[in-house]
């Protein structure tokens, strides 16, 4: 608060002698300082008036305060905080927190509407993010829109934990049927490992690709199931009869037509490499694609 004060001390000159006059009143003009405040910044304002014969200056002074971190959420920040979730956070975590949301304001129409749109406020951030290069994205994330075949396998790397099962699936199998007598061995026990190596991939498109909420939509949730399961199986069975058709049928029948001889050992262990081959195939395969 600033005060001002002015005195004025007059003197008057009459018939030659000098008279001493009272001082005038004192006039003090108090100005009440207006304190606000804003969010992100201060400032300071002078004005300079006059009122009658003197000089007033006025000052006013704001103080401000950066309340909240500063400035409104833009729609996507909004977005994001409607869902519960982070910037850091990737596509899987934001369809599980929009399933989530759907499951709590089932019934509410105007709530799921503000969940739809706020979804489909990030997902077009996210993209004008990569389109513009602001995002630096790998070349699997960058081509994801881009499938060209709904079977293709794509990469999808599996926790170190599932990297031991896999493969010691494969291992243990190995061993079985390395451990069978020549005249005994047979593909039965790679056949088997290749129906354990399906169920391995359709638990890891369970956790991957968790499609929609069946107690949202239990006719689509059940037909994503489906596709899974159908999957799973379509490419650890179809991966061993390839294997088998490149490391054990094609081998005979080059040998038989174009009448080649070949060791005694590299017959009886067929068996043998035909399982290392294959089963290490699939697990690579179930372990770091889907």
């Amino acid at each position: 608060m600033l005060t001002l004060m002015r005195s004025t001390n007059a003197t008057k000159t009459s018939f030659g002698a000098m008279m001493p006059q009272k001082p005038s009143r004192r006039r003090m003009n108090a100005f009440r300082t207006t304190t606000t405040t804003k969010i992100g910044g201060t400032g300071n304002s002078k004005r300079m008036s006059k009122r009658g014969g003197e000089d007033v200056i006025i000052v006013r002074s704001s103080a401000g305060a950066v309340l909240g971190g500063g400035g409104e959420l833009n729609e996507e920040e909004r977005a994001r905080k409607l869902l519960g979730i982070s910037v850091s956070d990737d596509a899987l975590a934001i369809q599980q927190a929009v399933n989530k949301k759907k499951m709590l304001y089932k019934g509410d129409n105007e709530k799921l509407r503000e969940v739809e749109s706020a979804y489909d406020t990030i997902q077009r951030a996210s993209l004008q993010a990569r389109m513009s290069g602001k995002k630096i994205e790998s070349k699997s994330v960058l081509n994801a829109d881009v499938i060209r075949s709904k079977w293709q396998p794509r990469w999808c790397p599996s926790p170190n934990k599932d990297l031991f099962v896999n493969y010691g699936i494969a291992t243990a199998c190995f061993l079985v049927t390395w451990a069978q007598p020549h005249n005994m061995r047979s593909l039965q026990v790679t056949i088997f490992g290749a129906i354990a190596m399906a169920f391995r991939m359709f638990i890891k498109l369970v956790d991957v690709d968790p499609g929609p909420n069946p107690k949202l939509d239990q006719a689509g949730a059940v037909k994503h199931n489906n596709m899974r399961f159908a999957r799973s199986f379509v490419f650890c069975i179809g991966g061993f009869a390839a294997c088998v058709l490149a490391f054990y049928w094609l081998p005979n029948f080059i040998i038989e037509t174009l009448n080649i001889k070949v060791p005694l050992w590299a017959l009886l262990e067929q068996e043998l490499g035909v399982s290392f081959l294959t089963l290490s195939s699939l697990a690579t395969l179930v372990t770091f694609y889907r």
